[in-house]
Order: structure tokens, then C-alpha cells, then sequence
């Protein structure tokens, strides 16, 4: 198959250079340890000073008496309380370098070789009368919500509950758990303007986008023979159904269509999803403005390559 033609010597490579990175993974983790070691030690002693523990600070006597190691300890205490802060900042940037060891490490490794999975997959079930403009493939992953977006959907929540204690007719509340997020693409624009999907693990039906049902449902998904831009404006009736088919809404449907150049929305869509370590990851979704994804003989063997080569590559796959 030329997909397994193609990444075999990508994978090759990527092999190579991850043995090579185990040494800078190491003195990545070694630089972490350390920051996190000498900021542990400096706040021990900031509070041991600070509250004048009697084990560290005994009563003071009127007869001197030789230096103990309790002495001796309450002297690095001291030293550390008042000069320690210069060693904080070396401290962070310890941190920092090892933070960006690790990223640049996994991140280009695993970046480069999915763009280099993508592109293969795309050149091997690409229609001759394709291009990336109109046939495209998109790896969504699935990004959690932060911390501050919680606590605004908590807030939302208890709002919605006085008004639903008020009136029957208030819309259920959707709580949300996160995005599908572009990862990658075949196309290189394709991830700066490419939609986030909202997904919902309490109501996975409320799921936004292809991608989002395919997400929730954890089955493979196509449809074809979509309204085009033009049916969409001059009917309603078509909108509806393209955003029934879908999953998206009106007004996104509307901001694509008005988007300007490049803003004809996809006809056809298949989409799978894309599981590593027998957690759900994320979703693969081929779109195209043409009204079929015309599949070859080899599309489906093709797709099994790549979606396995895709739960090896990707950060929480096999190492």
C-alpha cells in the first residue's frame, strides 16, 4: 500500500531520533528535579523561620553552650531565609529549559511524523480531480476545558437552574468538557481557520460538528450529496437540512458562507474516530467541497493503516 510505502522510512528516522533524544530527555527531568528541590528547601526554611519553632529556636540561656548541629542547622536556615531569593530565579529558568527540553522533544517529533502520516493518507485516496482546496483531511484532538472555563460553566449552571425554577420554558442546560481542537492537517492554512468543536461527555447528542458526533458516538461516520453555498442562501429548507446532517448550527453555517474567499462549505464528509491506549483522542475527518469522496478500492485499508500509525504516533500512544 503506498501509505505503509510512504511513512516506512519516516518511521524509520523517527526511531533514530528518538533514542537520541533519551539524553535530553534525562537532563530535561534532572533540570525539573532541581528547580523543584531547591524551591521546597527555600520555603522549609522561609516558614521555619518564619513561625520560630522551639525545636530549631530554643529558649536562649545565659551560659553559652558549644555549637550543636541544631545550631548549625538554624544557621542554613537563616542563610537561606535571607539570601535564598537570589537562587529562585535560576531556579525558574531551571525549570523553564527543562519544560522546553520536553516539549521540543515530543512535540516536533510527534507533530512532524502526524503531518507526514496525513499527507500520505491524503495523496493515496485523493481523487485525480482533487486538490488540498477541495479534498482535505483534518485531525481533530480533544482539548479539556481549563480551570477558569469550569468555574464560568458552574456559574452558568446555578443561574440556569433559578431561571428553569421560574419558567418551564428554559432550555436544558448543556455541560461541556471540552474542544476538539485542529491538531493537524493536509493542509497547511487548514488548521488557522478550521472550527473548534464543543463536545459534551454528560450529553454526547449535543455534540457540535461532524467531528463532535463522530467523538460522541465512537463510530466511523459519512454523508455526501450535501447542498452546495448557493442552495443553502436561496433555501431554508436546505440549511436546515445541512445543519441537520451536520450537527452544526445556523450560525455557523451563516459565518462560514459569509467568510469570504475560500468560504464554500463542504459537501461530503467521512470521519473516524481515532483512539490511543483505549482512550478516545480525538477525530480524523476527511471533508471536500465535491459532491462524493469518490472511494477507491485500497480507501478502507488505507484508512486502518492510518489510524493505526496515528495511535502509535500521537503523544499518550505506544512508545
Amino acid at each position: 500500500m503506498r501509505l505503509a510505502a510512504s511513512v516506512r522510512i519516516g518511521l524509520t528516522k523517527a526511531v533514530a531520533v528518538e533514542n537520541k533524544c533519551r539524553k535530553r530527555r534525562l537532563a530535561a527531568q534532572i533540570l525539573k528535579a532541581a528547580a523543584i528541590v531547591y524551591t521546597t528547601i527555600f520555603t522549609t526554611a522561609l516558614t521555619v523561620r518564619k513561625i520560630q519553632h522551639p525545636f530549631f529556636y530554643p529558649e536562649k540561656t545565659e551560659s553559652p553552650s558549644p555549637p550543636t548541629w541544631k545550631a548549625q542547622l538554624v544557621e542554613a536556615i537563616e542563610f537561606l531565609a535571607v539570601w535564598g531569593w537570589v537562587g529562585v530565579p535560576i531556579a525558574a529558568i531551571f525549570g523553564c529549559i527543562g519544560r522546553c527540553i520536553e516539549k521540543s522533544i515530543a512535540g516536533s517529533y510527534q507533530q512532524k511524523l502526524s503531518k507526514k502520516v496525513l499527507q500520505c493518507f491524503h495523496d493515496a485516496i485523493k481523487p485525480p480531480d482533487a486538490d488540498h482546496t477541495n479534498f482535505r483531511l483534518t485531525l481533530f484532538a480533544f482539548h479539556p476545558l481549563p480551570w477558569w472555563e469550569r468555574a464560568l460553566q458552574g456559574l452558568s449552571r446555578g443561574i440556569h437552574f433559578l431561571k428553569s425554577t421560574r419558567s418551564n420554558l428554559v432550555p436544558p442546560f448543556v455541560s461541556w468538557s471540552g474542544h476538539l481542537v485542529p491538531y493537524q492537517s493536509s493542509d497547511r492554512f487548514r488548521s488557522r481557520r478550521s472550527s473548534r468543536w464543543r463536545v459534551s461527555d454528560e450529553q454526547p447528542r449535543k455534540n457540535e460538528g461532524v467531528a463532535g458526533r463522530v467523538f460522541g458516538e465512537g463510530t466511523n461516520f459519512e454523508v455526501d450529496s450535501l447542498p452546495d453555498s448557493a442552495t443553502i442562501v436561496r433555501k431554508k429548507s436546505a440549511k436546515a437540512a445541512y445543519a441537520q446532517a451536520t450537527n452544526c448550527s445556523d450560525e455557523w453555517l451563516t459565518r462560514k458562507i459569509n467568510g469570504g474567499k475560500g468560504s464554500e462549505v463542504p459537501r461530503a464528509f467521512w470521519a473516524t474516530p481515532i483512539d490511543v491506549d483505549g482512550e478516545s483522542w480525538g477525530v480524523l475527518l476527511v471533508d471536500s467541497t465535491l459532491e462524493h469522496i469518490k472511494k477507491g478500492e485500497n480507501f478502507e485499508a488505507e484508512a486502518a493503516m492510518a489510524i493505526t500509525l496515528l495511535a502509535t504516533i500521537l503523544p499518550g500512544g505506544q512508545e
